[in-house]
């Protein structure tokens, strides 16, 4: 019995080094007004955007005819160039886009990660925008440059996910799996 006890406290303790995954849905950033994207600092992301112009639109309620995306969101030109700066090293990042089009564009975006082959991807019509979703999951990047193609005039984004590096153990933390583990010794070798 005491056993499952010493167990359950060293996998409790480990839970707390795990690091959530962070999605910002852009409503975060409150309602109401635009927002320009150019260096804003928000959820661990600095967003730059350089070439045109971009926006949180701060709106409330979705079109209806937007599968993947809806507003609130991230607006902006395709003329311009989008750079993700994570205030830590991520290794999976995901978003939802769409463009200002009712057709299927193929290589609507591109997404350029250090260290990783530059990947497209393509949206397909949902009534009057085409949507995609992008994922990546592999060698650790601390930004990402995103691209867009002329075939739309415009893009939004939303759903952005990425997960941060495990969170440092706190002093208390690792008393407790220290005292789950020595407890779990102790019971052993008492039993042997």
């Amino acid at each position: 019995m005491k056993i499952r006890h010493f167990v359950l406290a060293a996998l409790c303790a480990t839970q707390a080094l795990v690091a959530a995954t962070v999605q910002i849905h852009f409503d975060e950033l409150g309602t109401g007004t635009l927002i320009n994207v150019n260096n804003l600092h928000t959820t661990g992301v600095l967003f730059d955007f350089s070439g045109g112009s971009a926006v949180y639109n701060g709106s409330v309620g979705t079109s209806g005819s937007a599968a993947l995306v809806s507003d609130p969101l991230l607006l902006g030109d395709t003329s311009g160039t989008l750079t993700l700066t994570f205030d830590f090293p991520t290794d999976f990042l995901q978003f939802d886009i769409a463009m200002a089009s009712g057709n299927f564009i193929q290589n609507a975006y591109t997404v350029a990660i250090p260290g990783a082959a530059t990947i497209s991807g393509d949206t397909a019509p949902i009534v009057t925008i085409s949507e995609g979703s992008f994922f990546y999951s592999g060698t650790p990047f601390s930004q990402a440059v995103i691209s867009f193609s002329n075939a739309a005039p415009q893009f939004g984004l939303d759903n952005l996910t990425f997960d941060p590096p495990a969170a440092a153990p706190e002093p208390g933390t690792l008393l407790l799996m220290g005292t789950a583990l020595f407890g779990l010794a102790a019971f052993v070798t008492k039993r042997s």
